[in-house]
């Protein structure tokens, strides 16, 4: 008995039309994720989706050695980039701080300034007279602390790159855990 053309056409449209349905629902969770990110990350991702991408695994392999990104962990590694980011800023003090008496007059600021290149003397010159909150020309380690705080905020908490403040949005299945699959999958989609 020969089989029918019915019989071997049809089992093989349907598992066809349920894998097209699974592509589309793929492409639906994948879609809605994109619409979650915010402009300025689709921007920089589509701006270099390598140097995107690049960023972001560094990101989620210094959360887990895994490479899967959690809410536990993306704070936790921000905490740490502002702790580093306070420890520069206490480090800028210590370093011009010359007669080492926990603060930084103008004058030490000169004095270690001749030491720098042009350019880092206007930054730190800058630096100096943004901390200098009360303006007695004397930086204290209150100040450098709130001036660092103040720089954190301002960034955007960019620390790693602004491409990483959408990484908590790029969770495709929803399981509340952004592996590197999924994060290629999204730069995919966003750079096209």
């Amino acid at each position: 008995m020969k089989p029918s053309f019915r019989r071997i056409v049809a089992p093989v449209f349907v598992v066809s039309m349920a894998f097209s349905a699974l592509q589309g629902a793929a492409q639906t969770t994948i879609d809605s994720v994109v619409y979650k990110i915010p402009e300025n990350v689709i921007k920089e991702i589509r701006r270099d989706p390598e140097r995107a991408i690049q960023t972001l695994m560094t990101f989620a392999f210094s959360c887990n050695d895994d490479g899967i990104v959690t809410e536990k962990c993306y704070t936790t590694v921000r905490s740490i980039e502002k702790a580093q980011m306070r420890v520069r800023q206490a480090e800028f003090l210590l370093f011009m701080d010359l007669n080492a008496d926990g603060s930084v007059t103008l004058a030490e600021l000169k004095a270690y300034n001749r030491t720098q290149e042009p350019r880092r003397q206007s930054q730190n010159t800058l630096a100096f007279l943004k901390a200098d909150t009360n303006e007695d020309d004397i930086l204290t380690i209150t100040e450098i602390m709130q001036y660092a705080d103040k720089r954190i905020a301002k960034q955007g908490r960019a620390i790693s790159g602004r491409v990483v403040d959408g990484i908590m949005n790029m969770d495709i299945n929803g399981d509340g855990k952004i592996t590197t699959r999924e994060l290629v999958e999204v730069v995919k989609a966003v750079s096209g």
